[in-house]
């Protein structure tokens, strides 16, 4: 099944994100369904911790690939703490990912399968029916609790980002040409300043020859210290390593101005 990365959820992506607007977060199941949310919800992320509340143990039909208004059943790690109702994401760690310059562990490359709603209860085993799949659901993927992964990101202590430059950690998807459309992850995050709707540039730098830009960046989500970005841009193969930095008509934005009262005018006197 071809993850939704279609034409028209870029197309409404880049409009939100260009006009500097980020997407918000708390949004239901219903609204990650499609469009610029389901791409941002289905893109994933890297983080060194992840809740585990169960797993996908089967399907109605013993099928091992399942989509959308199939049923799976899950199997509960706190069955009393569940009711029929209650909505869960179901992800599958890909990888772990380790810096390209320094070798250190950055976190796990995690992958949003989809969501699904819990139907009925018995014992530790719940029927679920999925709600969305953004890939093919399989036996053994892990379930959490639904949350949006789109944050609010705030402006993070300071907008450094804009001087030191990141580098792209790792790729969605291996072996192939990794260019527009595809997603991207950077070592630049929350605390970097780094916010949802960032426009990054891509930087190539090659042996004896001066550094050269080769694409851009959109930011859909931000870690503490990765972000999850849309390559809306590309002239070369996207390779992890490849710089990026802020974009050249991207400022820091300007510090709110103090409000004073109005100094009265001098009373004169008669």
């Amino acid at each position: 099944m071809e993850r939704a990365l279609w034409s028209v959820g870029v197309i409404c992506l880049l409009e939100l994100t260009g006009s500097g607007r980020a997407l918000s977060a708390g949004l239901s199941p219903e609204e990650v369904r499609f469009g610029p949310a389901a791409l941002t919800f289905s893109a994933g992320f890297i983080r060194t911790g992840m809740p585990e509340e169960g797993m996908v143990v089967r399907a109605r039909d013993d099928r091992r690939l399942n989509g959308p208004a199939d049923l799976v059943y899950l199997q509960l790690s706190n069955p009393s703490e569940v009711s029929p109702g209650d909505t869960f994401t179901v992800y599958r760690s890909i990888r772990k990912v380790f810096h390209p310059t320094s070798g250190d562990y950055v976190g796990d490359l995690i992958s949003i399968s989809g969501v699904v709603r819990v139907t009925s209860i018995a014992k530790n085993i719940a029927a679920a029916k999925i709600v969305r799949a953004y890939d093919a659901i399989t036996q053994g993927e892990v379930i959490m609790r639904f949350a949006s992964t789109m944050e609010d990101s705030g402006s993070g202590s300071a907008r450094s980002a804009l001087d030191n430059p990141g580098m792209v950690i790792d790729v969605q998807y291996q072996g192939g040409l990794i260019g527009q459309r595809n997603i991207a992850y950077v070592d630049l995050g929350r605390r970097d300043g780094l916010q949802a709707g960032d426009t990054l540039e891509l930087i190539r730098t090659s042996p004896g020859l001066p550094p050269r830009t080769i694409g851009e960046l959109q930011v859909l989500s931000v870690e503490d210290h990765t972000a999850t970005t849309l390559i809306a841009r590309a002239t070369e193969n996207i390779y992890r390593g490849d710089r990026v930095t802020f974009s050249k008509d991207q400022t820091a934005p300007a510090p709110t101005p103090s409000v004073r009262e109005p100094v009265p005018a001098p009373t004169q006197t008669p």
